[in-house]
C-alpha cells in the first residue's frame, strides 16, 4: 500500500492547485491567539497592535477590520472604528461571504 501514496496524493495535489484556496498565514494566527489573549486581560491597545500586524499579510480579510473596529471603540475612536466596520462590511459583500455580513 505504501507504494501507492505517490500515485494517491500526486493527483490530489494537481487538483486543489487549481482551486483558489486562502490559506491564513500561521504568524496571523498565533497574533490572533495573542490578541484574543490581551484582550482577556483588557490590554485593548496591545490587542489592537496585534491585529494591526495582522493586516500585513492579512488585509483582505473582513473578520480582521471587524476586530480592529470593535477595539477601535473600545478606546473611543468611533470615526475611525466607522472606517474599519465599512471596510469590514465591504470586503465581506466583495467575498460574498455571508457569515462574515452578519457577524459584522
Amino acid at each position: 500500500m505504501k507504494c501507492l501514496r505517490p500515485f494517491i496524493l500526486g493527483p490530489l495535489l494537481v487538483l486543489f492547485a487549481g482551486c483558489e484556496m486562502k490559506v491564513t498565514p500561521l504568524f496571523s494566527l498565533l497574533r490572533d491567539q495573542a490578541a484574543a489573549g490581551l484582550i482577556k486581560k483588557q490590554q485593548t491597545e496591545a490587542a489592537l497592535d496585534q491585529y494591526l500586524k495582522i493586516l500585513e499579510s492579512s488585509h483582505e480579510e473582513p473578520a480582521v477590520h471587524s476586530n480592529i473596529a470593535v477595539l477601535l471603540n473600545q478606546i473611543q475612536k468611533p470615526e475611525e472604528a466607522l472606517k474599519s466596520y465599512e471596510l469590514a462590511l465591504d470586503l465581506a459583500n466583495q467575498k460574498k461571504d455571508l457569515a462574515a455580513q452578519f457577524a459584522i
